[in-house]
Protein backbone atom coordinates (compact mmCIF):
# COMPACT_ATOMS: atom_id res chain seq x y z
CA UNK A 1 0.00 0.00 0.00
CA UNK A 2 1.37 3.46 -0.85
CA UNK A 3 3.04 5.35 1.99
CA UNK A 4 0.53 8.23 2.10
CA UNK A 5 -2.38 5.85 2.60
CA UNK A 6 -4.02 6.84 -0.67
CA UNK A 7 -4.51 4.38 -3.47
CA UNK A 8 -5.25 6.65 -6.42
CA UNK A 9 -6.47 4.91 -9.56
CA UNK A 10 -6.42 5.75 -13.25
CA UNK A 11 -9.19 4.13 -15.29
CA UNK A 12 -7.94 3.91 -18.87
CA UNK A 13 -10.78 3.51 -21.37
CA UNK A 14 -9.55 2.33 -24.74
CA UNK A 15 -11.71 3.59 -27.61
CA UNK A 16 -12.10 1.82 -30.90
CA UNK A 17 -14.80 1.98 -33.55
CA UNK A 18 -17.33 4.39 -32.04
CA UNK A 19 -18.81 2.52 -29.08
CA UNK A 20 -22.52 3.41 -29.03
CA UNK A 21 -22.80 3.84 -25.26
CA UNK A 22 -19.50 5.44 -24.28
CA UNK A 23 -21.38 7.94 -22.13
CA UNK A 24 -22.73 5.04 -20.05
CA UNK A 25 -19.22 3.60 -19.66
CA UNK A 26 -17.85 6.94 -18.47
CA UNK A 27 -20.85 7.52 -16.18
CA UNK A 28 -20.26 4.13 -14.56
CA UNK A 29 -16.75 5.28 -13.61
CA UNK A 30 -17.92 8.72 -12.45
CA UNK A 31 -20.53 7.12 -10.20
CA UNK A 32 -18.03 4.94 -8.31
CA UNK A 33 -17.88 5.55 -4.57
CA UNK A 34 -14.24 5.09 -3.73
CA UNK A 35 -12.92 5.86 -0.26
CA UNK A 36 -9.26 4.93 -0.71
CA UNK A 37 -8.18 7.74 -3.04
CA UNK A 38 -8.99 9.55 -6.25
CA UNK A 39 -10.08 8.20 -9.62
CA UNK A 40 -8.78 9.72 -12.86
CA UNK A 41 -10.36 8.80 -16.20
CA UNK A 42 -8.18 8.71 -19.28
CA UNK A 43 -9.61 7.89 -22.71
CA UNK A 44 -7.24 6.58 -25.36
CA UNK A 45 -8.50 7.20 -28.90
CA UNK A 46 -7.05 5.41 -31.93
CA UNK A 47 -8.85 7.79 -34.29
CA UNK A 48 -11.63 5.39 -35.25
CA UNK A 49 -14.20 6.88 -32.88
CA UNK A 50 -15.16 10.43 -33.97
CA UNK A 51 -18.65 10.27 -32.45
CA UNK A 52 -17.35 8.90 -29.16
CA UNK A 53 -14.67 11.57 -29.10
CA UNK A 54 -17.28 14.34 -29.31
CA UNK A 55 -19.12 12.75 -26.35
CA UNK A 56 -15.89 12.53 -24.36
CA UNK A 57 -15.08 16.16 -25.08
CA UNK A 58 -18.61 17.15 -24.01
CA UNK A 59 -18.17 15.28 -20.70
CA UNK A 60 -14.82 17.00 -20.07
CA UNK A 61 -12.86 13.74 -19.85
CA UNK A 62 -9.18 13.72 -20.80
CA UNK A 63 -8.52 12.10 -24.15
CA UNK A 64 -5.24 11.10 -25.73
CA UNK A 65 -4.72 10.79 -29.46
CA UNK A 66 -3.06 7.54 -30.50
CA UNK A 67 -1.76 6.49 -33.91
CA UNK A 68 -4.68 5.69 -36.20
CA UNK A 69 -5.95 2.14 -35.74
CA UNK A 70 -3.09 1.20 -33.39
CA UNK A 71 -2.95 -2.00 -31.39
CA UNK A 72 -4.35 -2.38 -27.88
CA UNK A 73 -0.79 -2.84 -26.62
CA UNK A 74 0.12 0.64 -27.87
CA UNK A 75 -2.93 2.06 -26.06
CA UNK A 76 -2.16 0.25 -22.81
CA UNK A 77 1.49 1.28 -22.83
CA UNK A 78 0.51 4.90 -23.46
CA UNK A 79 -1.89 4.79 -20.49
CA UNK A 80 0.80 3.36 -18.25
CA UNK A 81 3.23 6.07 -19.36
CA UNK A 82 0.72 8.89 -18.80
CA UNK A 83 -0.72 7.80 -15.47
CA UNK A 84 0.68 9.32 -12.30
CA UNK A 85 -1.08 6.66 -10.23
CA UNK A 86 0.26 3.38 -8.93
CA UNK A 87 -2.88 1.54 -10.04
CA UNK A 88 -4.29 1.52 -13.58
CA UNK A 89 -7.52 -0.22 -14.56
CA UNK A 90 -8.06 -0.95 -18.24
CA UNK A 91 -11.67 -0.75 -19.30
CA UNK A 92 -12.97 -1.56 -22.77
CA UNK A 93 -15.19 1.12 -24.25
CA UNK A 94 -18.29 -1.09 -24.05
CA UNK A 95 -17.92 -2.25 -20.42
CA UNK A 96 -19.78 -0.66 -17.51
CA UNK A 97 -18.63 -0.86 -13.90
CA UNK A 98 -21.04 -2.00 -11.24
CA UNK A 99 -21.38 0.31 -8.23
CA UNK A 100 -18.51 -0.36 -5.83
CA UNK A 101 -16.45 -2.18 -8.45
CA UNK A 102 -13.27 -0.15 -8.04
CA UNK A 103 -13.57 -0.17 -4.24
CA UNK A 104 -13.90 -3.98 -4.22
CA UNK A 105 -10.94 -4.45 -6.55
CA UNK A 106 -8.73 -2.14 -4.54
CA UNK A 107 -9.72 -3.82 -1.28
CA UNK A 108 -8.42 -7.04 -2.85
CA UNK A 109 -5.04 -5.33 -3.30
CA UNK A 110 -5.07 -4.20 0.34
CA UNK A 111 -5.84 -7.74 1.55
CA UNK A 112 -3.38 -9.39 -0.84
CA UNK A 113 -0.62 -6.93 -1.82
CA UNK A 114 1.21 -9.66 -3.72
CA UNK A 115 -1.50 -9.60 -6.40
CA UNK A 116 -0.37 -8.37 -9.80
CA UNK A 117 -3.89 -7.75 -11.09
CA UNK A 118 -7.58 -8.21 -10.52
CA UNK A 119 -9.87 -9.36 -13.29
CA UNK A 120 -13.60 -8.69 -13.36
CA UNK A 121 -16.59 -10.53 -14.71
CA UNK A 122 -18.97 -9.30 -17.33
CA UNK A 123 -21.89 -10.56 -19.35
CA UNK A 124 -22.26 -9.85 -23.02
CA UNK A 125 -25.43 -9.84 -25.12
CA UNK A 126 -23.33 -11.30 -27.94
CA UNK A 127 -23.43 -15.12 -27.75
CA UNK A 128 -20.14 -15.36 -29.67
CA UNK A 129 -18.31 -13.40 -26.96
CA UNK A 130 -16.05 -15.89 -25.19
CA UNK A 131 -16.06 -13.87 -21.97
CA UNK A 132 -19.65 -14.68 -21.03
Amino acid sequence: MPQNGHMNVTVAIILHGDPPEIERTISSVHSQEYALGDITILCLDDGTSPNARSTIDKLGVSAVNLPHHCSISVAKNKALNLSNDEFVFFLDDHIYLEPGGIQAAMEAFVERPELAGVCGYYRSPNPSDWNT
